[in-house]
């Protein structure tokens, strides 16, 4: 048998291989000096990680006051800016949604007032020409549907995102008790 790979070395150690296999890498160490000492050392390496990892860290030095304080203002001049930055991206998100809706509803007002002198000219031929008129202005037909969804689609997305972004400051402060109770430690 040749060295033993590295791979197989590091299964030998973790005890991840088979009996068999275990047995014939037990038998090669026992004959191979080089690979023996290969074994040895990945030995050391794990025990000397096993003692560093399972060691309990030692506790942390309490910090100075001053320290302290300049942290609490640190946190409350961050949680203003937050708050600052939530209300300016909040009204941002409503004034865009209330630009988007009144461009929205005249627009469409605009075209149905513009077509509605073309309707009565139009219609007899658009209905009654042909017994198959629905066959064949399907593809018509769905483009508006198709139009009609994304322009749905596209405002619920906006108040999808207006929900998230003014929710974005109440999960905030869900999740961290201290930024609520302005920076004060528990």
């Amino acid at each position: 048998m040749s060295h033993i790979d590295e791979i197989t070395m590091m299964m030998y150690t973790d005890g991840e291989l088979l009996t068999e296999e275990s047995e014939k890498v037990a038998e090669h160490l026992r004959s191979c000096q080089e690979c023996r000492n290969t074994y040895d050392s990945w030995m050391e390496d794990r025990s000397f990680f096993e003692q560093s990892f399972s060691a309990t860290s030692a506790p942390l030095p309490s910090l100075h006051p001053s320290v302290t304080q300049q942290i609490d203002a640190i946190c409350a001049l961050h949680r203003k800016n937050r708050q600052a930055s939530s209300k300016i991206i909040n009204r941002l998100t409503a004034l865009l949604l209330s630009l988007f809706l009144l461009a929205v509803i005249p627009a469409q007002s605009w075209l149905f007032n513009w077509l509605e002198w073309l309707w009565p000219i139009v219609q007899p031929y658009l209905l009654w020409t042909s017994t198959f008129w629905l066959r064949e202005n399907a593809h018509t037909l769905w483009d508006y549907l198709l139009l009609s969804c994304f322009l749905f689609s596209a405002l619920f997305v906006c108040l999808i995102l207006a929900i998230i972004l003014t929710g974005a400051n109440r999960q905030a402060e869900s999740i961290d008790p201290a930024y609520s109770r302005g920076g004060d430690r528990p």
